[in-house]
C-alpha cells in the first residue's frame, strides 16, 4: 500500500504538476526522480520546506529532482516567501493607472523579466533588500513583441496585467502565450470598455494602446485575468463592476484594501 518510488516524465513543465508530485514522493518507498521539474520559486520553496520537515530532496532548483522517501515528516517553523505574482501586479497596476508606489519586501531577484520588461516601457524601477520602487513615466511605451514562458522568463500568470498596462501606451505591442491556453478571455471584456485588441491566433495578441476604457460590468472567469479586470478598472472613466470575485481572491490577501492604500477607490459589495 502506498506510493513507491518511480522516474517520472513531463511531457510539458508545469508548476502543479512538479509540486504535486514532490508531495507523493517524500513519503513514498524508494526513490523517485522528476524529470523536466519546473524551477519556478514557488517550488523551491515547497521543495525548503519540505527539508526542513525531514524529507530527502536533491537538486533543488534545477530540472531534474531526486527524492528518496521517508517514513515521516516533522513540523518546523518557515517564513512564507513573498509573493512575486502578487508583487508584479501592483507594479502593472502602477504602470497602469500612473503614479509610484513602494513594494514592500518585493522578491525583485525573482522578478528580473518582469522589471525588464516595465523599464523598457519607461518605468523607474529601483531595486533593494527592502523591496521595490516603481514609478510610472508620463508617457508608456509599447512593447514590440513579449513572449511568455517558463521560469525565469516573463510568467504567464502576468501576461493579462501587462496586456491591460499595454492599453495605456501609445504604440503597438504583440504579446505571445506559449504556457497556457484560454489566457485570452479577458480579451472581449476589454474591448468592450474600449480597448482595441485583436486576437492574431491561439496564442498572439495586437495590442493597439492609447485609446480611453470606459467602465462596465465584466465577470472575472480566472484568477490572474480576474485580477487584470481590476487594473482596467482603475484605468476606466466611470464605474467599473466586477462579478466572480472569488477567483481573484484566490490569489490575493486583500487587492482591494491594498489599491485603496495607494489611492485607488475599490469597494467590496
Amino acid at each position: 500500500t502506498g506510493f513507491r518510488g518511480a522516474e517520472i516524465y513531463f511531457p510539458k513543465v508545469s508548476v502543479g504538476a512538479t509540486e504535486n508530485a514532490i508531495l507523493a514522493a517524500v513519503l513514498a518507498k524508494g526513490k523517485t526522480q522528476i524529470f523536466r521539474a519546473a524551477k519556478e520559486p514557488e517550488v523551491v520553496a515547497l521543495c525548503q520546506y519540505l527539508l526542513r520537515c525531514g524529507a530527502d530532496i536533491r537538486g533543488i532548483g534545477s530540472d531534474c529532482l531526486i527524492i528518496n522517501g521517508v517514513e515521516q515528516l516533522c513540523g518546523c517553523c518557515m517564513k512564507i516567501p513573498a509573493d512575486r505574482i502578487v508583487a508584479g501586479t501592483y507594479l502593472f497596476a502602477i504602470l497602469a493607472a500612473g503614479g509610484s508606489a513602494w513594494l514592500e519586501d518585493a522578491p525583485c531577484d525573482e522578478m528580473q523579466a518582469v522589471l525588464q520588461v516595465a523599464k523598457q516601457m519607461g518605468a523607474i524601477c529601483q531595486e533593494s533588500s527592502d523591496g521595490l520602487y516603481v514609478q510610472a513615466p508620463e508617457e508608456l511605451k509599447e512593447i514590440a513583441y513579449l513572449r511568455t514562458g517558463e521560469y525565469p522568463e516573463f510568467p504567464t500568470d502576468l501576461q493579462s496585467a501587462l496586456t491591460v498596462a499595454a492599453l495605456r501606451a501609445k504604440g503597438n505591442s504583440i504579446i505571445e502565450e506559449t504556457i497556457f491556453e484560454n489566457r485570452f478571455h479577458i480579451v472581449e471584456p476589454l474591448k468592450r470598455m474600449g480597448a482595441d485588441i485583436q486576437i492574431l491566433d491561439d496564442k498572439r495578441i495586437l495590442i493597439k494602446g492609447g485609446k480611453r476604457l470606459y467602465g462596465q460590468s465584466v465577470e472575472a472567469k480566472e484568477l490572474r485575468g480576474g485580477a487584470a479586470m481590476v487594473l482596467a478598472g482603475l484605468m476606466a472613466c466611470d464605474k467599473t463592476h466586477i462579478s466572480g470575485c472569488n477567483y481573484i481572491m484566490r490569489g490575493y490577501e486583500n487587492i482591494g484594501k491594498d489599491l485603496r492604500e495607494l489611492g485607488a477607490r475599490v469597494v467590496s459589495v
